[in-house]
């Protein structure tokens, strides 16, 4: 329980690593509070805080915040049935000098990354971040490109809840990602969408001829006409 609430701590307030969070409980009242921790308590090794992470793993996360998602629709806190949905980008922990030859299985190959990016070319189709391989070069039309991830979040628009936070490759559509969303929020959840706003980067014509026949009351432009 002190785990996930000094994890809450870091993510509400914005703190940046593990070791800062556990300093910072140390003199500051209202954390030790949050986290019940008294005054005599010792606070958590910031090392113990990683191997607990990384013990849990991303499948235990996933199961606590989707039975935390289900507490609050039992509660009454939120529907989940009118929803929003919007992708942004996220830089990954890992430098362009990262970035050498693949493998054909996709893997970093063994050759030494450059020590200087200047003049280097580099594509997803031909390269990999050695330290990161899971990121992707991505960026918005016209700003250079870095390793990225992309995490497309489905909220409650009511409560503005985040009801599925779903990370991808910095390269992944939106668009073509948004009927899968959907579907593990209904199976998930036990809900039925009603109700779906997104912006011009969901309107496929194909995300929207689906969406008419299931009833779903849609806000997206119609923007890829071309797309069915």
């Amino acid at each position: 329980e002190i785990f996930f609430r000094i994890t809450l701590l870091t993510y509400l307030y914005d703190i940046p690593s593990d070791r800062q969070v556990c300093e910072e409980i140390r003199y500051n009242m209202l954390y030790r509070w949050f986290c019940r921790m008294s005054l005599e308590d010792k606070v958590p090794d910031h090392s113990s805080l990683t191997r607990i992470r990384d013990r849990m793993g991303e499948e235990t996360f996933k199961k606590i915040f989707e039975k935390m998602i289900r507490h609050c629709i039992d509660k009454k806190l939120i529907k989940a049935t009118k929803v929003m949905i919007d992708g942004s980008l996220i830089k990954a922990d890992a430098a362009l000098n990262s970035m050498v030859e693949k493998n054909e299985d996709g893997s970093p190959s063994e050759k030494e990354p450059p020590k200087y990016i200047k003049g280097q070319r580099y594509s997803n189709n031909t390269h990999v971040s050695s330290s990161d391989p899971d990121s992707t070069l991505a960026g918005k039309i016209g700003e250079p490109k870095q390793l990225r991830y992309k995490v497309h979040s489905t909220i409650d628009r009511e409560s503005r809840i985040i009801i599925d936070p779903h990370v991808t490759t910095g390269t992944d559509v939106e668009g073509k990602t948004c009927m899968g969303r959907l579907n593990h929020i209904e199976e998930t959840f036990g809900v039925k969408i009603e109700e779906l706003t997104a912006d011009r980067g969901y309107g496929y014509g194909t995300n929207l001829h689906q969406l008419e026949e299931r009833g779903v009351t849609t806000f997206i432009p119609n923007f890829h006409q071309d797309e069915g």
